[in-house]
């Protein structure tokens, strides 16, 4: 995802048209290695099951979506963005569900568990992902008129996002000393 963030800053500077980019690397990429991820810790078969139908409905949706109403390299395709947000809204609620049911992880402290950390910041992710690209567009005007604010909030949620997918995974590591001779031990 750096690799495409830093393209997409690459390509605005040179003002060049980016939408292809995003939409491949975020509204489809992103999606998919996110369901991907809720899928693997997913508990019940069931659900597992749907998933992966769902997931396949929407690969089916995003290749209609392309051919027929919103162009892949036109414009952000919001009416593909939209159902692959609503699903990674629904299954971050579901982990973090069962999280708090003590179903994943029910030995360790809450701070200590990162799939709970990363469900909610996918959670308030595309939360404010889906307010403010339906916001542009049902209300275009209004999104145009404060741009900055709009897309430097989006900026923010994504880096902190991103920096929380990197820092849940060592935050555990931080909590007990270290076995290695010799090193300093870390405690949080």
């Amino acid at each position: 995802m750096l690799v495409l963030e830093l393209a997409g800053a690459y390509t605005a500077s040179q003002k060049i048209n980016n939408t292809l980019l995003y939409n491949i690397g975020w509204i489809y990429l992103e999606s998919f290695l996110l369901i991907a991820y809720f899928y693997s810790l997913e508990q019940s078969l069931v659900w597992r099951k749907r998933t992966v139908q769902l997931t396949g409905l929407l690969f089916i949706w995003a290749v209609l979506n392309s051919l027929l109403f919103e162009p892949i390299s036109g414009a952000l395709q919001y009416y593909s963005l939209f159902p692959f947000g609503v699903l990674l809204i629904v299954l971050s609620c579901r982990l973090i569900r069962q999280i708090l049911t003590l179903r994943i992880d029910p030995e360790k402290k809450l701070i200590y568990i990162p799939h709970f950390w990363i469900g909610f910041v996918v959670l308030f992710f595309y939360l404010e992902a889906l307010l403010l690209f339906g916001a542009y567009q049902l209300y275009p005007e209004f999104v145009v008129k404060n741009v900055n604010i709009m897309f430097n909030l989006n900026k923010l949620m994504a880096s902190l996002m991103y920096l929380v997918f990197g820092f849940a995974f060592i935050l555990p590591n931080l909590r007990s000393p270290m076995t290695k001779r010799g090193s300093i031990p870390l405690y949080f």
